[in-house]
């Protein structure tokens, strides 16, 4: 009898391949298992490697013209619809302004029915913004806010030009966005508009993707408004985004989109045809072999 071993890179199998009169059939339906085996480990990691993801982002002042080209054929939140199913306030009556109901959310935060949920990162408020217009609780602001215009501190809505609602951070660490089209499906970019962040002292502006830092100001203008705008290089279908920023730093967010992806054939990575032709020689070489 004579005993071929064959050493395995990717899952650390040996292979061995027997001449034995009686019971070879048996043996080489389990060089062909194994093989099928290694071809399949091969292609997964020739294909995991090739779809790394990327993001990029772009912070510039906003402009309606800006926002415009950013968010062409995307789906966008203004916040200007608001109901009892996109939000519960923290306190009970909550503030109203001419029979618009603002202020504190609970914990559940804002349900956007089209790009996702947006709750506090963390952190209480205490700041004038969420004592002198937002807070409904006894002891500072505890979640993000439902603001409507006039605003406070120069932090105010984006969008429309003439609307009035949008989403306060109420002087807690930020605001925490679970980006998520309506019904799932696949996106590629989000963007979306702030208003006065990080404008006073040593105040920072941080944002993360997927727990990732991607961009931190600090020291901004009093009063002025930004658009961000994130891209993949691979389309996901849930993001986690977080704009946190000091605390006592309020800010507002609007406009917030999502660009869903149009997703065409993905080719198999030239890496993967190598790999899937070169197994495929040596199965035709070994079956020779053992002929």
């Amino acid at each position: 009898m004579r005993i071929k071993e064959y050493d395995c890179a990717f899952s650390g199998h040996i292979f061995r391949q027997s001449r034995v009169r009686n019971d070879g059939h048996r043996i080489e339906e389990t060089q062909h298992m194994n093989f099928a085996k290694l071809a399949a480990s091969a292609l997964f990691l020739a294909l995991g490697t090739a779809s790394a993801n990327a993001v990029s982002i772009t912070f510039e002042e906003f402009t309606a013209a800006g926002f415009s080209a950013a968010t062409e054929n995307a789906v966008v939140e203004d916040f200007e619809n608001a109901t009892n199913q996109n939000r519960s306030f923290a306190g009970i009556p909550p503030r109203n302004l001419a029979g618009n109901q603002y202020g504190e959310l609970d914990d559940f935060g804002y349900m956007s029915p089209l790009v996702g949920n947006f709750r506090s990162i963390g952190g209480v408020g205490t700041g004038t913004t969420c004592a002198n217009l937002l807070d409904l609780g006894p002891a500072g602001c505890n979640q993000i806010a439902l603001q409507y215009d006039p605003g406070i501190n120069g932090q105010l809505n984006i969008l429309p030009e003439n609307g009035f609602w949008s989403l306060n951070s109420a002087d807690t660490l930020g605001i925490r966005w679970r980006a998520q089209l309506q019904g799932g499906g696949l996106f590629n970019r989000l963007a979306f508009a702030i208003d006065d962040p990080a404008d006073a002292g040593q105040k920072i502006l941080d944002i993360f993707v997927d727990g990732a830092l991607v961009l931190t100001r600090t020291n901004l203008p009093d009063a002025a408004r930004w658009l961000a705008v994130i891209d993949f290089d691979t389309p996901v279908d849930l993001a986690l985004i977080d704009i946190r920023t000091s605390e006592r730093d309020g800010f507002t967010l609007d406009g917030a989109s999502i660009s869903a992806a149009n997703i065409a054939p993905v080719p198999l990575p030239a890496s993967g045809l190598l790999l899937l032709g070169g197994l495929g020689l040596m199965l035709v070489a070994r079956r020779r072999t053992s002929a």
